[in-house]
This record gives C-alpha cells, structure tokens and sequence, in this order.
C-alpha cells in the first residue's frame, strides 16, 4: 500500500475529506486506498480526486491552506505570493509558480483509531 508522508500533523489531516499538493506523479488511483502518515498519526484514506494543474493555477488562499497557514492581514498579494512559494521550496527546492504540481483529495477512512 502506498504511503503519503507528511512532516508535520497539518490541521487539514483531521477532516474526513482533505487535500495535499504534491510536485510529482504519485500514480494514485481512484478508489486506491493509501496510508496517510505524520508524525503523530497513521490512518488509511481513498484517494476521491486528482487534478495536475499549475501551481500558479491554484488560489492563494488554497495554498495557504495547505501549507497551514493564515493569511497575515498586512501583507499585500505579492508578499503573500513570495511567502508560500518559499514555504513550498523547503519541501520542493526548484519548485516554480510556471511549474506542474499535482493535487490529491483524500477521504479517510472510519479507522484513524480516534
């Protein structure tokens, strides 16, 4: 079974349906079960959703989201924009705005052992 690793336990993580943003083709499957792991969680999702779009295609809002972040009222746009994209280079070092990302939306499943 496929394993999506995340570093930290993001707050999205503990909604039934949620999203990640990944810079490569998992090759996941609708319907495929996977295994999602953080440091203080391991339970099994379906993967609902798929999506390979651009990562400047995305709202900024959506990835803020995804990073756990919340938008700091007194930075403007552009700052914003500089923000997240340093954020994702610590997980993807060359990722660009121009550049392909792929978007997965997982349902967990009953047994998170919650």
């Amino acid at each position: 079974m496929d394993i999506i690793r995340f570093s930290k336990d993001f707050e999205k993580l503990k909604k039934d349906i949620f999203q990640t943003i990944e810079d490569k083709d998992k090759g996941l499957k609708l319907g495929r079960t996977v295994i999602i792991s953080s440091p203080n969680c391991k339970f099994e999702a379906e993967v609902v959703g798929m999506q390979k779009v651009t990562l400047s295609s995305l709202s900024l809002d959506f990835l803020l989201n995804d990073l756990g972040l919340r938008p700091a009222r007194e930075y403007s746009k552009a700052q914003l924009e500089v923000s997240v994209l340093k954020k994702f280079q610590k997980f993807y070092p060359n990722l660009q705005w121009s550049d392909t990302v792929y978007v997965y939306t997982f349902h967990a499943k009953k047994n998170r052992g919650e």
